[in-house]
């Protein structure tokens, strides 16, 4: 039976102007780093019926010293409006630290910056990451477990259980013992494809978080950052069943060929329907397809996607609402000209609807001219780290 936690009923998307110090990354996505959450993207969201916001965070926006060593509560008032925002507006937000002291998922990417350290060795990372989760809870105790949640770390590597127990399990509780029903969500090993430990999956104070960008070569058909796919993008995708493997697929007896579609989309994420199914509360944190993506298969993709989701009660948020994972401001190199999905389009494949009575869908198709946008992605804050 599907799960009933309230992650069942988080549908929306990542709000990532924190995310990363990096300016490099205002090449790829229309975000303004530092300069904080936008009102008008709750407004939006609101509107449009979405009731969950994923805040990723880079520690490095909130500490001073070398690498963030000591927590600047004054430059925590940048999360304090993006809590007060969600209060605002009835929407759920779920903190989340995208690069925390000694792991960074994307610190080798050439859009970032390096990380160092260990934090799943070294003892004064693992320090300063609880201090930071305790330094939320403290600073939201008041905040209800309706309105707020931890997300501890984005994409974290293979472990044993042991350094899982050490790392996430003593912050978990360190948070529990501060602000006893807090909601932690903790994302799946392997880039977020595997569960956690099973002592940690069925916690009640627990949701489990898995990333969906399966198939590669249809979810990132085109990014610009990875290398260039192979497979024409149609959906169903049929590929050459060792390279699906590759990719996560698992293959139906005796098939030779791949058929990527909603069945397979199930099949992948069986650990964490199972979780669902028996009670678990299980939430997909990141997801979305590339927007250069022919609009018709990632109008597909997403419907498919979103029906097996909703099949057993699993939440979601795409990694953008504005950009090219999103819903609107996609890609300043999509052609406007009949080429880029509108956003109502988006929003049905989503099966989302705007509530009655609030601005439409409709009204979000209207976007800049690709010259205009292109100017806008680039006017970030000159100061911001390189």
């Amino acid at each position: 039976m599907p799960t009933t936690s309230p992650a069942s009923h988080w549908r929306g998307a990542n709000l990532i102007e924190l995310f990363s110090t990096s300016a490099r990354w205002m090449e790829l996505f229309p975000i303004r780093l530092g300069h904080g959450i936008q009102e008008s993207d709750f407004a939006m969201m609101a509107e449009l019926g979405m009731t969950f916001a994923r805040i990723p965070l880079s520690y490095l926006w909130f500490g001073t010293g070398p690498r963030g060593q000591s927590i600047d509560p004054d430059r925590l008032a940048l999360v304090d409006r993006a809590v007060e925002l969600g209060r605002e507006y009835g929407i759920h937000v779920s903190l989340n630290l995208h690069r925390a002291p000694g792991y960074c998922v994307n610190s080798l990417s050439q859009f970032d910056v390096p990380e160092p350290g260990d934090l799943f060795r070294d003892a004064d990372r693992q320090r300063l990451f609880r201090d930071y989760w305790t330094t939320f809870a403290r600073r939201y105790a008041d905040v209800p477990p309706e309105e707020l949640s931890f997300d501890l770390l984005n994409e974290p590597p293979r472990t044993d259980e042991a350094t899982f127990d050490e790392v996430f399990g003593r912050t978990a509780e360190g948070i529990w013992r501060i602000s006893p029903e807090r909601l932690v969500v903790l994302e799946g090993w392997d880039a977020g494809m595997q569960p956690p430990p099973a002592k940690w999956s069925a916690h009640p104070r627990v949701v489990t978080s898995v990333h969906l960008y399966k198939p590669f070569e249809i979810t990132h058909h085109r990014a610009p950052w990875v290398a260039a796919t192979t497979a024409e993008p149609h959906w169903p995708l049929q590929i050459d069943v060792d390279a699906a493997r590759r990719d996560g697929y698992v293959p139906l007896p005796g098939e030779t060929t791949a058929t990527w579609d909603a069945a397979a989309i199930e099949r992948v994420l069986q650990p964490w329907i199972a979780l669902a199914d028996a009670g678990a509360a299980v939430h997909v944190g990141e997801m979305g397809a590339y927007a250069t993506l022919p609009p018709a298969v990632r109008l597909a993709w997403l419907e498919a996607v979103t029906g097996v989701l909703g099949d057993h009660g699993i939440g979601w948020a795409l990694w953008n609402l504005r950009g090219p994972f999103g819903i609107v401001d996609t890609d300043p190199a999509v052609s406007r000209s009949g080429t880029e999905p509108a956003a109502r389009d988006v929003m049905s494949a989503l099966g989302m609807r705007s509530p009655g009575g609030r601005r439409s869908a409709e009204q979000l198709d209207v976007v800049a001219d690709p010259g205009a946008e292109r100017a806008g992605w680039a006017s970030g804050d000159a100061g911001v780290l390189a």
